[in-house]
């Protein structure tokens, strides 16, 4: 089963963001694309077609081909952004990850969405994003840099002559 969970976010004068996903105690094989769609918008579902194919008797040929040339339109923009390199912000499977964190970084993106690939799991009442996602959220950082004067104490410095006492026959042949 595929999920996706589409997601419009701020992070306008961050100096950096980044989301969190927590992911459940489900320990089946999964895996978690996360695509930047700023500029491109949410990826709209594909089309209903009603099942219909050119097979299938009493159907009208002329509806059947339109709904799969619709259908195949969706498929190919949709295969567009995710194969797009500069969409793809992560790519994660359950085989090459351990924990229940993921961070992805999401600095300069305003849409962005997660497709998740997992067998078919009851999922638990108001269960929206995907059975392995529990949860997303955002995190941002502000860098602040300022200057300012520290007033700091220097220790003084000062050459002083000594007077010291030395044998008569120091202070003529010398050291």
């Amino acid at each position: 089963m595929f999920y996706y969970s589409g997601f419009e976010i701020s992070t306008v004068g961050r100096s950096k963001s980044q989301i969190r996903l927590i992911l459940t105690s489900e320990t089946v094989p999964w895996a978690i694309g996360v695509y930047d769609l700023t500029g491109v918008g949410q990826i709209p579902s594909p089309p209903q077609t009603g099942g219909w194919g050119i097979s299938q008797p009493n159907i009208n040929p002329a509806l059947a081909v339109k709904c799969q040339a619709e259908l195949q339109e969706w498929l190919d923009n949709f295969n567009d952004i995710l194969t797009d390199p500069e969409h793809l912000l992560s790519f994660i499977e359950s085989d090459q990850h351990t924990g229940r964190d993921i961070i992805v970084d999401v600095t300069g993106v305003e849409e962005f969405a997660l497709i998740t690939n997992a067998p078919k799991i009851p999922m638990p009442y108001g269960a929206e994003i995907s059975p392995i996602i529990a949860k997303v959220q955002l995190i941002w950082f502000d860098e602040v840099t300022k200057e300012r004067q520290v007033p700091y104490e220097v220790e003084k410095q000062r050459t002083v002559m000594q007077t010291k006492q030395v044998p008569f026959w120091e202070a003529i042949f010398g050291e």
